[in-house]
């Protein structure tokens, strides 16, 4: 039987561990004309495999303390909406309870408005591309059109909240009303839409509809819920409690009339004695 001929690629059997790394060694040598290196960073890995937390490369960000762009950073991805680049919800609400504690041990008022895109539905399913377009569009118009003291985040898909603090409920009114029909005269044009959009705002106000920032955010909706529900597009001031009385008086308190205290009398047994003109001679 003629012997079959040598095959670098066939293994031997028989040999030892080091004659059979020679063999692969010298047919890689035959074949591509250069020894295969090692992977001598997957060696390391395997022996060491948290090597790369224990001594960080100068790249590595955990080489180095985080600066002060890294924690701006951080902050803005943990208070900013990333789709209406505003407040998120969680840091629109803590901004409402700090507010409700100045007001009140301040003793002034301030308002609540909740605003919501009318419609949203409809634009949504007629072109869903455009959606974002025009939702982003109307969070900038409504940033840029409150006041530069008043406070706006987003609390829901189509939903702001805005804090405006000093103002009452006809103050919060009259600043809803100057935004709707600011917003109801601009035009978008994006994505190859030209619409017209409206909004529905609800107006609350401390301590006129509620005593507490929870009370005051649900008063806030139930007024949007009723001006969503009478067709949108209008201004709604929450209905007054059942009292039909701010839950507390912010107005100022009487100054207390001055009084001097009285001079005390003496009693009788400690009087000075008085003496007897009549019994006094005169020599």
């Amino acid at each position: 039987m003629p012997e079959k001929p040598f095959d670098p690629k066939t293994p031997k059997t028989g040999i030892s561990g080091r004659e059979s790394v020679f063999d692969k060694r010298l047919a890689e040598l035959r074949t591509t004309g250069q020894f295969a290196k090692p992977n001598r960073s997957a060696l390391n890995y395997v022996k060491k495999p948290n090597a790369e937390f224990e001594h960080p490369s100068m790249d590595s960000k955990l080489s180095h303390a985080p600066c002060a762009d890294d924690i701006t950073e951080i902050e803005r991805l943990a208070f900013m909406d990333q789709k209406s680049n505003l407040l998120n919800m969680r840091s629109i609400l803590g901004k409402l309870a700090i507010e409700w504690r100045r007001s009140r041990r301040y003793k002034h008022p301030f308002s609540a408005i909740i605003v919501e895109l009318d419609k949203m539905e409809k634009l949504e399913a007629l072109a869903p591309l455009a959606a974002d377009t025009v939702f982003q569009t109307f969070c900038r118009m409504i940033s840029k059109n409150i006041r530069e003291v008043d406070v706006v985040g987003r609390i829901g898909d189509s939903r702001l909240l805005v804090i405006c603090p000093e103002t009452s409920s006809g103050e919060g009114a009259i600043e809803a009303e100057r935004v709707k029909n600011i917003m109801a005269q601009a035009r978008f044009t994006q994505v190859g839409l030209n619409v017209t959009i409206t909004c529905s705002f609800g107006v609350a106000s401390y301590p006129e509809h509620a005593d507490s920032p929870e009370d005051l955010f649900c008063s806030a909706l139930d007024a949007i819920e009723q001006a969503v529900e009478k067709g949108g597009n209008r201004v709604t001031v929450a209905e007054f409690p059942t009292s039909m009385e701010p839950t507390e008086d912010f107005s100022p308190e009487p100054k207390p009339q001055q009084v001097l205290p009285k001079k005390p009398e003496m009693a009788p047994d400690l009087a000075f004695p008085v003496a007897d003109v009549s019994s006094i001679v005169v020599p």
